[in-house]
């Protein structure tokens, strides 16, 4: 089964998941040659291993608080708060308790 991505205008939920998915399941809401939003749901304990991503990246914190490691500094997002990165810059996640994060990247057309 193809994994829906919303449509130019098409209102998402980000208060409920889709009819189907669980509710414990990331997913990715839509994207386009310059644009890319996830719903990432980390459990408590949960972690992303060092990585990075092309484009800018806005990480806005849903529900819970998550650990946002950065090569020399350590950052905390609660619930209601976000925080963007530069481009190519390292990073890693910890959830400290049963978090959702909106995670948007903004990628280079072409």
């Amino acid at each position: 089964m193809a994994l829906h991505h919303a449509s130019a205008g098409e209102v998402v939920d980000l208060a409920h998941t889709p009819s189907g998915t669980p509710q414990d399941q990331s997913t990715a809401l839509f994207k386009t040659a310059g644009l890319e939003v996830i719903r990432r749901v980390l459990h408590s304990g949960q972690g992303v291993p060092t990585h990075r991503v092309d484009g800018p990246l806005v990480l806005h914190c849903l529900q819970g608080t998550v650990q946002v490691l950065l090569t020399d500094v350590e950052l905390t997002l609660a619930a209601g708060q976000l925080s963007h990165l530069a481009p190519l810059q390292p990073y890693a996640l910890q959830a400290r308790e049963d978090s959702v994060l909106l995670m948007t990247i903004v990628r280079a057309p072409g």
